[in-house]
């Protein structure tokens, strides 16, 4: 029996061929197998950067240190599950600094299920990062400011 907020983690099928990571290889390591050798990793669920952020939080990997930056990648929307916002104000208390490449542009930023504003008082520097510009720019704009 499923009770509220559950989720379902059966994955979708895949068109053939298509696998996340497919055609990016390293050392002769596709990172399509490396994704595929991550256990319990289910790329085909929804995004809840509030249990992300909390189990990294509680986590033994915890990033923390002077030299620590903390890089999200992303668009900050929950699928409607709780965002926690608590969790990343306590991972950015730990680290130099927090930098969000937000993979949307900025008119979505806190539409419908984008808890992006509830996160932006625990980052020190938001990047509209939808191309490979942004990514630039964001990165640029941080060793700038470090």
């Amino acid at each position: 029996q499923r009770g509220p907020g559950a989720r379902d983690a059966s994955p979708k099928p895949r068109r053939r061929g298509a696998r996340p990571g497919d055609g990016i290889v390293s050392h002769d390591v596709s990172f399509a197998d490396v994704l595929e050798g991550l256990k319990d990793l289910n790329l085909e669920a929804p995004s809840d950067y509030g249990t992300a952020f909390h189990a990294l939080c509680t986590s033994r990997l915890r990033p923390r240190g002077r030299d620590t930056v903390l890089v999200v990648l992303g668009d900050g929307r929950t699928n409607r599950f709780d965002p926690l916002p608590f969790a990343l104000e306590e991972l950015s208390r730990g680290c130099r600094a927090v930098l969000w490449l937000v993979s949307e542009p900025r008119s979505r930023w806190g539409t419908a299920d984008s808890a992006l504003p509830r996160y932006l008082a625990s980052v020190e520097l938001v990047v509209e990062a939808t191309d490979l510009q942004g990514l630039s720019r964001g990165l640029g704009e941080l060793l700038r400011r470090l």
